[in-house]
């Protein structure tokens, strides 16, 4: 059985990426797969890497809790919205917190390259943006998506990951916003 894990990295109490969360969750629910739910603000843990990645810093339970449900998933949908260009700055610090040295990848001594040690699971990026087809994909090329695509998933053993992008948030109306609900909610139904 695919087991899903839904993480939302949204910021905002009330937002459509919310909705959006809700609406894959219960798809997935309905297509009888295994699915938790992972709000990354409601986390108790400091997003801020001190000292480095190396540091030391002590892991919140948290972050081992996080670091569980990624662990059991084998597939991954991340919820999140596109500030400046990029994931907001708490989806920054749950991935440099959870996704570290050891649990996602590893550095082994005399070994030319490091271990990708999250292989095996799949991903879905579903990104919202007020921004408009023409000027994130054209102009700015996608960079937000692809930084974590490729610096993040790839790095780590994640694929194959799809997205979904939901363009010009803001100015859209309420038959918009449904009809990317009910294909969300789709995409939970198939585990997709």
């Amino acid at each position: 059985m695919k087991k899903i894990l839904v993480i939302l990295g949204n910021p905002k109490k009330t937002s459509f990426g919310r909705n959006l969360a809700e609406a894959y969750v219960k798809g997935a629910k309905a297509g009888d797969f295994d699915v938790r739910f992972l709000d990354v603000t409601a986390m108790k843990f400091d997003p801020i890497l001190h000292e480095g990645k190396d540091s030391g810093q002590k892991i919140e339970e948290s972050v081992l809790s996080a670091r569980k449900d990624i662990y059991w998933a084998n597939h991954l949908v991340f919820i999140y919205p596109i500030w400046w260009g990029s994931m907001p700055a708490i989806m920054k610090g749950f991935i440099e917190r959870v996704f570290s040295n050891g649990f996602a990848y590893k550095y082994v001594k005399g070994e030319a390259f490091h271990r990708r040690l999250l292989k095996g699971k799949s991903a879905r990026l579903i990104i919202t943006m007020d921004a408009s087809y023409l000027l994130y994909k054209l102009l700015l090329r996608e960079h937000g998506v692809k930084s974590i695509k490729i610096n993040v998933f790839f790095f780590c053993g994640i694929g194959p990951v799809k997205t979904s992008n939901i363009y010009n948030v803001r100015k859209s109306g309420r038959e918009s916003r449904e009809k990317w609900l009910d294909r969300i909610h789709g995409f939970g139904v198939k585990g997709l």
